[in-house]
């Protein structure tokens, strides 16, 4: 598995799992104030993102298991009768009892651990008329594609397949990789 296939599969499942978002997608890191003015029309949001590893051992093959430590972002603005303070706690509630244990459909990743939610609140993000909350994990993900398969035969063409068109069904949607 790779680390982007993990982040694009969760946020994926978290767009699945609600699906009157505007915005679910990976995000390159932390959030701050300032770059809130660029993604704050884009409410209701969460940005899933890796930030950073805390321990990497071999995995005894071609690949490394990494403890990753992953966050999704909540970013949520007022709606009619909901204030965005109260639509932010609901939403971390809701993501808190969705990561828990959480393998995100992916072989060669933990359970979903150690998982924390914090207020990011302050007079710039407030401002800006928008909540800000980080849920954060830890999760081992096995990294490095294997470079052979199960018989030791490495192979000779590798497929590019785009989530939801994959599997038997759309084998002509897929590209070869050269």
């Amino acid at each position: 598995m790779m680390l982007n296939g993990a982040l694009d599969a969760i946020a994926a499942r978290m767009a699945q799992a609600f699906p009157a978002l505007k915005t679910c997608e990976v995000h390159a890191g932390r959030f701050d104030a300032d770059e809130l003015a660029r993604i704050s029309a884009r409410v209701p949001a969460l940005f899933v993102s890796c930030l950073g590893f805390q321990k990497v051992t071999n995995a005894g093959t071609e690949q490394a298991d990494a403890d990753a430590a992953l966050a999704v972002f909540v970013l949520l603005g007022s709606t009619p009768g909901l204030p965005r303070d109260v639509a932010a706690r609901n939403m971390v509630e809701a993501l808190v009892v969705l990561i828990q244990n959480e393998r995100w459909g992916l072989s060669g990743c933990g359970e979903a651990r150690e998982i924390r939610a914090e207020n990011l609140y302050g007079g710039k993000i407030d401002a800006q008329g928008v909540a800000l909350w980080a849920v954060s994990w830890r999760q081992v993900l096995r990294l490095g594609a294997p470079c052979f398969d199960e018989s030791g035969t490495m192979p000779s063409h590798l497929y590019l397949g785009i989530d939801p068109d994959i599997g038997p069904d759309h084998v002509d949607d897929y590209l070869e990789v050269t």
